[in-house]
């Protein structure tokens, strides 16, 4: 008999499918308030945590590294699952461990796949600076704009 882990129906498959493509709604969680143009994506050494140390800009990496940081450890209080090599498992947001998982993501080391389970809505890290927020209606991204707001940070949507 196949044992079926609770929280999977939180984490589909998406594989290489483009987000758009599947149907859901969708957003972006950015430190930049709007789309970059290529002059100022080729402007911006802040995009990495290596592109910033080298340009001799890691506080002000940092400052929006805080930022999401915050923002998650917030949202996650009211429960985390993790998707971590394909094991999905609770995790306490203020431990050391999903600390980890954040910077790792957030420093593009290993991107996250977090379901945050009191906004119904999954996280997945990306480049860039900007996160995916996959919610399963148009509510969930609108609850979830005032909070990212209120941290400093800015949700886009395409």
């Amino acid at each position: 008999m196949a044992v079926i882990n609770p929280h999977q129906d939180h984490f589909p498959d998406i594989g290489d499918q483009e987000i758009a493509s599947l149907g859901v709604p969708f957003a972006f969680v950015s430190v930049f308030d709007h789309w970059l143009t290529e002059a100022e994506c080729t402007a911006t050494s802040l995009f990495t945590y290596e592109s910033a140390l080298k340009a001799n800009q890691l506080q002000d990496y940092l400052a929006g590294e805080r930022k999401f940081l915050a923002l998650y450890n917030h949202l996650g209080n009211a429960g985390t699952i993790v998707n971590f090599s394909g094991v999905l498992r609770p995790i306490v947001s203020a431990s050391s461990e999903f600390q980890r998982i954040l910077r790792r993501s957030l420093r593009e080391a290993r991107f996250m796949d977090v379901y945050l389970e009191g906004y119904g809505v999954r996280i997945l890290g990306n480049y860039d600076r900007t996160d995916v927020i996959i919610a399963e209606t148009c509510e969930q991204l609108d609850v979830l704009e005032t909070e990212i707001a209120r941290f400093d940070l800015h949700m886009l949507r395409k």
